[in-house]
């Protein structure tokens, strides 16, 4: 199994203060690259008299994308709160056998649940600062499970793939703003 916990979080905080800029403040929280990728890949293939397996395999992202502006912003040419993130979690199973009797089973989990927001609950009071909070978010979840089983007095295949995708997105100001737009 693979896994991207809770504990592997990203975030950018501004957690209080007064920022004054000539030029843009921007908070950004983001995932690098192709972003977090957890990928589980688990091959079998086996023969004999008796043939039993079960093959399991789990891929898991759980972590958070946080961009926070809870400080005041007096003087700003433009204002971003950003978290962007892009999550996958890819599980895969492929197990053959071939016996006088077989039973294979393949299990494939691959879920999504890490967050993804931008907040903010400060002051804005630049006059002429054009103002984002944006959130956004990429979840991928794909499950495999291809069994093949061939029994010369009996075989029995059972697939199970499940894929899921629980990951919340979204962006609050819960802020003032008396100037900006």
């Amino acid at each position: 199994s693979t896994e991207i916990t809770s504990g592997a979080w990203i975030r950018a905080l501004v957690s209080s203060g007064t920022l004054s800029s000539t030029g843009a403040i921007r908070v950004t929280a983001k995932t690098h690259g192709d972003g977090n990728l957890a990928k589980s890949i688990v091959d079998a293939i086996s023969g004999g008299l008796i043939d039993l397996k079960a093959m399991i395999a789990l891929a898991y992202v759980d972590n958070e994308v946080r961009a926070t502006m809870n400080g005041a912003i007096t003087q700003a040419s433009d204002v971003d709160v950003t978290a962007t993130a892009t999550n996958t979690a890819e599980a895969r199973v492929l197990t053959a056998a071939v016996a006088l009797v077989s039973l294979a089973i393949g299990v494939a989990h691959a879920k999504v649940t890490g967050e993804t927001f931008a907040t903010g609950s400060g002051s804005i009071t630049a006059t002429g600062a054009d103002i984002d909070i944006v959130s956004t978010s990429v979840n991928t979840a794909t499950a495999y499970s291809n069994v093949i089983t061939g029994g010369f007095l009996g075989g029995i295949a059972v697939s199970a793939p499940v894929a899921e995708i629980g990951a919340a997105t979204g962006a609050d100001w819960s802020g003032t703003v008396t100037a900006g737009h």
